[in-house]
């Protein structure tokens, strides 16, 4: 019993005589933060080819809405139709995408 009395005194006496370099825990608080957005780095490089193909499905699924619309009405294709942008839309500007077409129909 003794020797365990010993052992607990001398390890409260090591833990009693730690000390905390707080500009160190400062730095490991840093690296952690820096951890997960490594993580999150990786994570996202790998889900931009993915969210690519589906913008390039969806752009393709409006395409074919739009040929099948200006078919019907006898319009010019959608193509010719609709001027095409300066530059495309950052991705996150194309993501939701209301068209409205309007024709005159009082000549009809």
């Amino acid at each position: 019993m003794d020797a365990i009395n010993d052992e607990v005194g001398r390890l409260a006496e090591e833990i009693a005589s730690i000390v905390v370099n707080e500009a160190a825990l400062r730095l490991a608080e840093g690296m952690e933060r820096l951890a997960e957005l490594r993580a999150r780095h990786v994570t996202a490089e790998k889900d931009v080819p993915e969210r690519r193909l589906q913008l390039r499905e969806v752009d393709r699924a409006i395409s074919v809405i739009l040929q099948r619309v200006f078919s019907r009405v006898n319009l010019p294709t959608a193509a010719t139709a609709i001027a095409p942008p300066s530059r495309p839309a950052p991705i996150a500007r194309r993501a939701s995408i209301t068209v409205t077409i309007c024709w005159d129909t009082s000549s009809a």
